[in-house]
């Protein structure tokens, strides 16, 4: 059967082997035509939403914008909050992201 968007021609088929005759015999599996059961305009929307999340991403990678650092971003929150956020949340996110 089809597994995947990109099998719009595949014939799925069986083999069925008679030993007595020491031969293999191929038939094919009748399947409903791919436009019948795939949504295409599904497709090229998440296709079209995958194409934008790449060039987005790429460009991130070309740029250097200060600010961005996840780890400092964290440290400078927690320095400010310390008397708002319990030790053992802290102690918490230290493990998690890995400030140890």
């Amino acid at each position: 059967m089809r597994s995947a968007i990109d099998q719009g021609n595949h014939i799925p088929v069986v083999y069925i082997y008679n030993p007595d005759e020491d031969e293999a015999y191929r038939h094919e599996i009748p399947i409903k035509p791919f436009t019948e059961v795939m949504a295409m305009e599904k497709v090229e929307a998440e296709k079209e939403k995958n194409e934008q999340l790449e060039s987005f991403v790429e460009g991130l990678s070309d740029t250097n914008i200060e600010g961005l650092d996840f780890k400092k971003a964290l440290i400078d929150h927690l320095e400010k909050n310390k008397g708002k956020i319990g030790q053992g949340v802290i102690d918490v996110i230290n493990k998690v992201v890995g400030f140890e």
